[in-house]
């Protein structure tokens, strides 16, 4: 299995993983990956929300896994050769709490400064977390504020994968 660890730290700029839905790119701090895996057969869930793919097992733990082109696209997302689960940390919950986010075409890492990223209001209303984008020969890089995305996943989630890891 190939898994890659992430350990970029630098103090005037942030490193990112950039990942694609369709042709549009997003980025997550490098700071809250825990690790990159493949895409692995997902157990499905009895919840109905369409951007949960499943639940990976990874460490003997249970992890949600979200889809973000579901989010984004209302679409799965294409099994490229490079598409890839990014296991990210909650860094604003007390608990260990950790998601897989797939993405499309996961192999990209840039290094920018904060004040890079220009503040957007055109997501705001449907994505909250999307606040913020950096403009580069190839278009926008979409940041993800993670701690706004956790909250958007809410506990509600995070209690239905646990009741579905222990039920089975």
């Amino acid at each position: 299995v190939l898994c890659i660890s992430i350990s970029i730290h630098r103090q005037s700029s942030m490193a990112m993983l950039v990942f694609y839905v369709g042709e549009n790119r997003f980025a997550v701090e490098c700071s809250s990956v825990v690790r990159v895996v493949p895409y692995v057969n997902l157990k499905k869930m009895t919840y109905d929300a369409p951007f949960i793919a499943g639940l990976m097992v990874l460490g003997g733990e249970s992890i949600p896994v979200i889809d973000f082109c579901q989010i984004i696209e209302k679409r799965q997302a294409h099994l490229y050769l490079n598409s890839r689960i990014m296991i990210l940390k909650d860094s604003t919950s007390s608990s260990d709490r950790e998601i897989g986010l797939l993405g499309e075409k996961v192999n990209e890492m840039i290094d920018l400064k904060p004040e890079q990223f220009d503040k957007s209001e055109f997501y705001l209303h449907h994505f909250p977390y999307l606040e913020k984008g950096y403009i580069d020969a190839m278009g926008i890089i979409h940041l993800i504020n993670l701690e706004k995305f956790f909250h958007f996943l809410s506990e509600e989630v995070f209690e239905d994968c646990r009741n579905d890891n222990h039920g089975s």
